[in-house]
């Protein structure tokens, strides 16, 4: 575990981390934060995280590093590890973790607050972060991938909480995601007016909203308008 999680500078622990493999060291080796979180090796080589990649950056022989730990055994379906990666749009991580197994129907390896397992699917939990920070690339990999597209997100997020992934990609206002997942087969959802409406505001589509209010102007009072601009502002959405 000190292998995996050092960062010193100009210095590698690869070779450390190599030689404790061949001498037995378990490749599954983990830490749960908090009681809930499965911090692995794996999760160590990977890096980054919520400090983000500067504060808490990736091994510098990330892939060398992962490769050796997955074929000495270590889980594939690295919750944390994933989650950790899932801020930006790189996705070595991921694509590591699906070459070595990972699957779609593999559960999130966490724990709630009440110490029962996670409810969350690892593969679909990706799905649903990268609708949300609109990366189309790791959208088109999930699918290749085999991702459950008519399973509804459990995550905290009200936004998007027990909706499809279509249904969040129309509401997030990701014509290209959505449609990526249309191709893919995923059902067309039964919006309610109020969520067409919020639909059409987050896509640009002017038009459609501006018919939409006409015909029922409360619609404008339902609208979640601080929390929209604030994600037309994030994701450059203009």
């Amino acid at each position: 575990m000190y292998a995996v999680y050092a960062r010193l500078p100009d210095v590698s622990t690869l070779a450390a981390g190599m030689r404790l493999l061949q001498r037995g060291a378990n490749p599954n080796a983990h830490h749960m934060w908090g009681g809930q979180y499965r911090f692995t090796a794996l999760t160590g080589v990977f890096g980054e995280g919520e400090g983000g990649p500067v504060k808490q950056p990736e091994h510098p022989d990330m892939v060398a590093f992962a490769r050796a730990l997955l074929e000495a055994g270590a889980d594939p379906n690295d919750s944390q590890a994933a989650y950790n990666r899932c801020f930006t749009p790189d996705n070595t991580c991921l694509e590591l973790l699906l070459e070595y197994g990972l699957q779609p129907g593999a559960r999130n390896n966490w724990t709630d607050e009440d110490g029962l397992p996670h409810p969350g699917a690892t593969m679909h939990y990706q799905l649903m972060a990268a609708i949300h920070r609109g990366f189309v690339a790791r959208v088109r990999l999930l699918i290749d991938h085999g991702v459950a597209l008519e399973q509804l997100d459990n995550s905290y997020d009200n936004r998007t909480n027990g909706k499809t992934p279509l249904e969040a990609a129309l509401l997030l206002g990701m014509p290209e995601i959505a449609a990526l997942l249309r191709k893919a087969g995923a059902k067309e959802p039964d919006l309610s007016a109020a969520d067409a409406f919020a639909a059409a505001c987050m896509r640009g589509d002017s038009e459609a909203a501006r018919a939409m209010l006409d015909a029922a102007p409360k619609l404008r009072g339902k609208l979640r308008e601080r929390e929209m601009l604030c994600d037309a502002v994030k994701l450059g959405n203009h």
